[in-house]
């Protein structure tokens, strides 16, 4: 595994990810014995993400708001949560998914969620969105950002309100 050109991605100039994708928190499938080059490489993190070439493929990796958790991974597209990534190490990554990410260290890629993308890179205080897939840890990318949010059970009832309101008065 080869990862190198670390640089701070410029959101004014998006990065465009495209192919299929591992997202993923990169300690589970950069080996033991890199992990430590590896983050020296990102310690000047915060919260701006880096993009970083793997195997000579364009990857981003950032920091999510809370720390280690499991985050949930939508499909817009599909209104759907499509799976959850367990971070351990306070970051997610979207890796391209070659066969040695896909084996990580463990065997199997079952920590991530695999994604084929083909959009631009956005990041918000922990969010990340590549086209129609996104994974929120900071609850950044609303329905205000034209991004369906899936977990406001009270929404449909809230416009139902909404549209009556006027006729009351």
């Amino acid at each position: 595994m080869e990862f190198t050109n670390f640089r701070e991605v410029d959101l004014e100039k998006p990065v465009h990810l495209v192919g299929q994708y591992l997202l993923i928190d990169p300690c589970y499938v950069i080996p033991d014995e890199m992990w430590d080059s590896f983050c020296s490489e990102i310690s000047d993190l915060g919260d701006n993400p880096m993009a970083f070439d793997l195997n000579g493929e364009t990857a981003i990796v950032f920091g999510t708001a809370y720390g280690d958790g499991c985050y949930p991974v939508d499909d817009s597209h599909n209104c759907e949560i499509v799976g959850e990534c367990g971070v351990d190490a306070e970051l997610l990554s979207f890796l391209p998914a070659d066969e040695e990410v896909l084996k990580g260290k463990y065997g199997n890629h079952s920590l991530g969620v695999l994604v084929d993308l083909d959009a631009e890179f956005e990041h918000e205080g922990g969010d990340a969105r590549v086209g129609n897939i996104s994974v929120l840890t900071g609850g950044h990318f609303t329905k205000d950002d034209e991004y369906e949010n899936y977990y406001d059970e009270d929404t449909e009832e809230e416009e139902y309100e909404d549209a009556y309101e006027d006729e009351d008065e």
